[in-house]
């Protein structure tokens, strides 16, 4: 046991990668990016050393180190890099990326008891939205991303690909979001989404700025030119850095 009990540490394989560290009287959390100065970056070294120092821990006082990671499968134990730095397999657990979304959600909310709806561009197992029942007993799956449906009919998804469209990078989405708040729901004669049976099928069916550009041809809906960036401002990946501090 750590000399400071319970202690946990979580970290998020991926993009945007982080770390977090909760004791019985401390919470600490860091992205990657905030250390490393670079968008978007994946990663969790920098983010969980910074915890543990703000902490006042080493890595042998943690007692539990639990990894969220996107990707078709779940990360496996070897994949996550923690066997490098000398941590036990006994000390580690991979939980489902959604699941580690309903219970930050849930965990952080003033209800003892919710239903927890979690939309995402992609999680594991094809997942991009999906429900669950929390309880102080757990939390466990209702229902989600119907099977066979691919992601780009998802709601994160379609948010990429109309942000491509628009000349930014997909993990730019969060502009399109707060964009569409100014928008006219009545613009187009039918919505970009059905609900059945609760679960989501949008239209798209390419992802990306291709999906855009093939459902304004189904459709004769027009969405205008797609739009580039400038030359001299490519959009940004995980290895372009900030233009401001």
């Amino acid at each position: 046991m750590s000399r400071r009990t319970p202690c946990v540490a979580g970290i998020n394989l991926g993009h945007d990668g982080g770390a977090a560290v909760v004791t019985a009287t401390t919470m600490i959390a860091i992205s990657e990016e905030r250390l490393n100065r670079t968008r978007y970056s994946p990663g969790w070294q920098a983010a969980l050393l910074y915890c543990l120092q703000a902490a006042d821990l080493r890595l042998g006082d943690i007692d539990l180190i639990v990894v969220s990671g996107i990707g078709q499968e779940p990360p496996t134990i070897a994949q996550t890099g923690l066997r490098h730095v000398d941590v036990d397999d006994d000390r580690i657990r991979v939980v489902d990326h959604h699941l580690s979304h309903a219970y930050t959600a849930y965990c952080l909310s003033p209800y003892r008891e919710a239903t927890v709806l979690i939309v995402d561009g992609a999680g594991n197992n094809g997942d991009t939205e999906t429900y669950y029942a929390a309880t102080p007993a757990g939390i466990h799956r209702l229902g989600g991303t119907p099977t066979g449906r691919p992601r780009a009919g998802g709601i994160g998804a379609t948010y990429e690909a109309f942000t491509n469209y628009l000349g930014w990078h997909e993990q730019e989405a969060g502009k399109t979001m707060a964009l569409a708040s100014y928008g006219d729901p009545g613009s187009y004669p039918e919505p970009l989404f059905e609900v059945r049976g609760g679960a989501v099928h949008g239209r798209l069916k390419t992802t990306h700025l291709r999906g855009v550009a093939d459902l304004a041809v189904a459709t004769g809906w027009d969405f205008g030119p797609p739009a580039t960036r400038a030359a001299s401002t490519p959009p940004p990946t995980c290895s372009s850095r900030p233009s401001t501090p």
